[in-house]
């Protein structure tokens, strides 16, 4: 069985590249960055905890065979990701680690990008 932080950095991947594009247009355009980073922050992390969910339901005392049915591949493919690798706490580190990290740099570029667009606004 993969480690729970395993689980979580797949979730918090998806979700991170599945809200990127937005970010990057809300960049390009100026507008709207404050919103746009605030849901693809929380839906990265909000779909990290959703990939975590089996795991949750084994630890509340559900049989595994419910915990590892097919019908969990909904929460980002968990019995999948079972068999695929046993433990995997280094992995899911590095993992989170660079999903991280990405979100960090480009909530900062973010940030750059609006305080030049305020600092033109604001200038004579």
């Amino acid at each position: 069985m993969a480690h729970s932080l395993l689980h979580y950095s797949v979730g918090c991947i998806a979700g991170t590249m599945f809200m990127l594009p937005p970010v990057l247009l809300s960049m390009t355009a100026g507008k709207g960055l404050a919103r746009t980073t605030g849901k693809w922050l929380l839906t990265a992390h909000a779909c990290g905890v959703f990939a975590v969910v089996p795991g949750i339901l084994r630890r509340l005392g559900l049989p595994d065979q419910f915990c590892d049915g097919w019908w969990m591949n909904l929460f980002f493919l968990h019995p999948l990701v079972n068999q695929l690798k046993h433990g995997g706490m280094l992995v899911g580190e590095m993992m989170l680690f660079l999903c991280i990290a990405l979100q960090y740099i480009l909530l900062l570029e973010a940030v750059l990008i609006a305080r030049k667009k305020g600092s033109s606004l604001s200038a004579p």
